[in-house]
C-alpha cells in the first residue's frame, strides 16, 4: 500500500505480456481503507501496474481517474457509488484486431461503468433485462481499447451465474472459456456447520462463446470436498 486507494489490494485481475509495448502489465482491483469496517469489497477501483521484468514492478501515474489531491493516480476505472463492488478483470491484447480494439477486457460489476451510463443515456447500448435495474445488479461489462489505459463500451451480459465470480480466457482459436463461481445447496455431512457458507456451496461452472457475446449455458467442472469449509473452497 502506499496511496489512499489502495490500501487492499484485492487482486481479482490479469497479468499479461503486452505484444506491443513488450511491458508486463497487472490490472487490479484496489480498495481504500474500508476493511473490515466498510468490507473490503466496498469502494474498489480497477488499478494498473507495469513491469519490464515481472519482478520489479511501478504503478503509472495516468490523468485518467482522479482521487482527493491526487490528480494522477494508477486508476483505470471507478464506479460511481461509494459501496460499489468490481472484480474478476479479464484483460486481452488482440494483435491482429483493429487499433481501437487491440485490447478488450471482461469486467463484472455491481453497477455500470460511468462510460456505460453515457452510453445508455445516448441510446448507444441497451442493458439485458437479466441484469435486472442499473444497480446493486452483477453484470458483466465488455470493453475494449486502443492503448489498454482508456476504455470504451462495448456491451453488458449477464454473468450467467448466481454468484460475483467469473474469469474469462481466450482460447488459441479465438474462442472463449468463462469459470464461474456457481453455488447450490450444501451436501449433508460437513465437518464446520458454522462455517461462512453454511447450507450452500460454492462450485465451479464452465461457460463458452465463440464471440464473447452469445454464451453456452454453464455445465460442471468441480466442488469442495464434503469436508471443505463449504463457501471457501
Amino acid at each position: 500500500p502506499e496511496f489512499p486507494w489502495d490500501a487492499d489490494v484485492h487482486a481479482e485481475g490479469t497479468v499479461l505480456v503486452d505484444p506491443f509495448d513488450h511491458l508486463y502489465k497487472a490490472y487490479y482491483v484496489s480498495a481504500p481503507e474500508t476493511y473490515p469496517s466498510g468490507g473490503q469489497t466496498q469502494g474498489r477501483v480497477l488499478t494498473l501496474a507495469t513491469s519490464t521484468d515481472g519482478v520489479n514492478w511501478t504503478r503509472p501515474m495516468l490523468d485518467v481517474v482522479p482521487w482527493g489531491n491526487h490528480s494522477r493516480t494508477n486508476i483505470l476505472l471507478k464506479l460511481a457509488s461509494a459501496t460499489a463492488e468490481l472484480s474478476q478483470i479479464s484483460v486481452f491484447a488482440r494483435p491482429v484486431a483493429a487499433i481501437a480494439q487491440r485490447y478488450e477486457m471482461f469486467l463484472l460489476g455491481s453497477e455500470p461503468p460511468p462510460c456505460f451510463v453515457e452510453a445508455f443515456r445516448t441510446g448507444q447500448l441497451a442493458l439485458p433485462s437479466a441484469c435486472g435495474a442499473l444497480s446493486h445488479q452483477h453484470c458483466t461489462y465488455r470493453m475494449v481499447s486502443s492503448d489498454a489505459i482508456h476504455w470504451e463500451p462495448m456491451e453488458v451480459l449477464d454473468p450467467n451465474s448466481d454468484s460475483d465470480g467469473s474469469f474469462v480466457f481466450r482460447e488459441p482459436d479465438g474462442s472463449f472459456a468463462a469459470y464461474i463461481k456457481a453455488s447450490t445447496a450444501a451436501p449433508p455431512g460437513g465437518l464446520a456447520p458454522y462455517d461462512v457458507g453454511a447450507g450452500g456451496q460454492r462450485m465451479m461452472v464452465i461457460s463458452r462463446s465463440v464471440n464473447g457475446s452469445v454464451w453456452s449455458r454453464p455445465f460442471y467442472c468441480s466442488q469442495p470436498d464434503w469436508r471443505d469449509s463449504q463457501g471457501d473452497q
